[in-house]
């Protein structure tokens, strides 16, 4: 994919005051600066003022490079030209440099190791236990697949499942030097981490998961007789097999006629949220609104 390089400069055409950055993009600069791109500023008011009063800012495009390189080395002869870092007519707050930036304030370079010291802070304070018991970094996960799962596209599956696919279908696809993906490798590695499990509590664990399988050869499996009425309270289905294969023969949603079964509720009647509405329209299940299954007695 072609990245563009360039030198910027955005104008508060209303104080006159400036602020010069280098940027790389996958969008041609036009379509970047100013749209997507509101400069690397550490000023949160200065983006923000952007976004909110447009008509006051003016962006121009200085120049465009073919490697990132060329495009700092120029970055960093605009910085020192006009002094961004001390000049009260620049957002700037520092010099850029070959290796970094150059604070104007403290006259010195930001060192690898007090960027470290702040990642670690930030690891720490992610680390915290919350009120609910979780850490922060833990809360944010959840938060952000329960956006995921909400979030309809527009196939009508959720950004979550999608992620899913995607991820399956990459481990699957994706072949490691023994020859097996990664899916197939991490099965490998399970089973190999069973047979080194020391002796203990655990080895009843893995014993446990080694047993052979049960002869179901003359098993009989037991079932609930079951009836299935409408939301008219009509009679519908009697159901005199397990209700799951019913279910699957005759296309009906077995988990919530199980539960119909089990709570004595009827089908999505609480049911309110749109996105998961729009889902059992898309699987014909939401036309069993009402319908409940009875066990005979």
């Amino acid at each position: 994919m072609k990245k563009y390089h360039y030198v910027y400069r955005i104008t508060n055409i209303k104080e006159n005051k400036h602020y010069y950055g280098s940027r790389t993009s996958k969008k041609p600069p036009k379509e970047d600066l100013g749209i997507i791109y509101f400069s690397s500023s550490s000023d949160k008011s200065f983006i923000s003022d952007q976004k909110i009063n447009k008509e006051n800012y003016k962006y121009v495009i200085v120049r465009c490079f073919d490697n990132r390189k060329d495009s700092i080395s120029f970055e960093i002869y605009l910085h020192n030209k006009f002094d961004v870092a001390k000049n009260e007519k620049f957002y700037n707050k520092s010099h850029q440099t070959s290796t970094g930036f150059l604070y104007g304030m403290l006259g010195k370079k930001q060192p690898k190791k007090t960027r470290n010291i702040a990642a670690h802070k930030a690891a720490e304070t992610m680390s915290k236990i919350t009120d609910n018991g979780l850490t922060i970094r833990q809360n944010a996960i959840i938060k952000k697949v329960k956006t995921m799962k909400n979030n309809m596209i527009e196939n009508g599956e959720t950004a979550y499942n999608v992620a899913a696919k995607k991820g399956d279908i990459t481990k699957r696809n994706t072949i490691l030097e023994n020859g097996l993906n990664i899916h197939q490798n991490a099965i490998r590695k399970w089973k190999e981490n069973l047979d080194i499990i020391l002796d203990g509590e655990i080895m009843t664990t893995r014993d446990k998961l080694k047993k052979p399988k049960k002869d179901k050869s003359n098993y009989i499996q037991e079932f609930d007789k079951i009836d299935i009425f409408d939301n008219n309270d009509k009679l519908i289905y009697e159901v005199n097999i397990p209700l799951e294969n019913f279910c699957k023969i005759n296309n009906l949603p077995y988990t919530a006629f199980y539960k119909s079964k089990k709570y004595h509720t009827k089908l999505y009647d609480t049911l309110i949220r749109p996105q998961t509405i729009s889902i059992l329209i898309n699987k014909d299940y939401y036309k069993y609104k009402g319908w409940y299954a009875i066990k005979k007695v």
